[in-house]
């Protein structure tokens, strides 16, 4: 028995002394705001405002003594969380509760929660297909064409999906039918509903998209201005070809005039109904000079339409080719 104990009470009385000689650990919150504004504020202002600096950075009085020295330890342990927010039957139903066996588990809380102002906003959604994508940061890393936010930092691909989920499907932007009159060099649109437009035509024997889309060359959309400095081979990362339209039959090739028929009726090509340049309908072998024949309408051979002034032989195959059947 303590030789103290009862002296003013059923208590050890020594035990009052022992806590006045004690010095002084703890701080108010608003000493904190002298030098961490940045984080005072929005704590001031957030749900977190009732909860002291101190029960996550630890007792400051030492620490605002010695002008930040020694540094305090903050605790970003999942376990000090959820000792508010873990759900109990006892708990208001309007105080934020989680089952943490099941609210992701295998993460920290601030990895999605900031401490000092914990409600999320709203996430973005992605306005593009994931299908294929296993490195979101190849692209939104901090050298990427997107880079994500600074609080960002540290997380890895496979917590992207927790917070943010694919948006609605894309409505495909509508291709320009052949033949109809365009302006010379039309830059490229946002989809309506978001996502990257899709690539209305065939990509065999193209690599490098900027050859027409850097420059306009022959009617191709320009890139917007928020896609300066970006390189071909970044082109697909976003874009995708347009699925292959549905057709119940092959189109009807042009027929072959006789030396009989009458060639006056240069006719002009037509467009695809589906999208895309009309492929071409007769074998290639021994024809170099697609003008010889389409320049003129020679033997009643479709002529370019008018937005194809000044292009020469050697383009066409870039749009233009050859139809399965030859």
């Amino acid at each position: 028995m303590p030789e103290s104990f009862g002296a003013i009470g059923y208590f050890r009385g020594d035990n009052v002394q022992e806590w006045a000689n004690l010095s002084p650990s703890h701080a108010e919150p608003q000493e904190c705001n002298n030098c961490h504004s940045g984080k005072f504020n929005p704590w001031n202002q957030g749900a977190h405002k009732t909860v002291s600096c101190e029960n996550c950075h630890g007792p400051g009085e030492t620490h605002i003594a010695g002008s930040g020295q020694p540094a305090l330890k903050v605790d970003r342990s999942r376990s000090l969380c959820v000792v508010c927010h873990e759900k109990l039957t006892s708990r208001p139903a309007t105080h934020p509760q989680i089952v943490s066996a099941d609210h992701n588990a295998r993460l920290a809380c601030v990895t999605c929660h900031n401490p000092h102002s914990p409600a999320l906003g709203p996430r973005p959604v992605i306005p593009h297909s994931v299908q294929g994508i296993q490195d979101c940061l190849a692209c939104h890393g901090p050298q990427g064409l997107k880079p994500v936010p600074q609080d960002h930092a540290g997380r890895t691909t496979d917590m992207c999906l927790l917070c943010h989920t694919v948006g609605q499907k894309p409505t495909p932007t509508p291709t320009p039918a052949v033949g109809q009159p365009a302006s010379a060099s039309p830059t490229a649109t946002a989809v309506p509903s978001g996502g990257p437009p899709k690539i209305p035509h065939n990509l065999e024997g193209r690599s490098d998209c900027l050859m027409c889309h850097g420059t306009g060359l022959m009617g191709a959309p320009t890139p917007p201005a928020s896609h300066a400095g970006r390189t071909s081979d970044m082109c697909r990362l976003c874009h995708q070809p347009a699925q292959a339209p549905v057709t119940t039959s092959t189109p009807t090739p042009t027929p072959t005039p006789t030396a009989e028929t009458s060639a006056s009726a240069s006719t002009t090509v037509t467009a695809v109904p589906s999208g895309g340049p009309p492929k071409i309908p007769h074998s290639l072998e021994g024809r170099s000079d697609c003008l010889m024949c389409h320049g003129t309408g020679l033997m009643g051979a479709p002529t370019p339409p008018a937005n194809h002034a000044g292009r020469t032989s050697d383009m066409c195959r870039l749009c233009h080719q050859p139809g399965a059947t030859q």
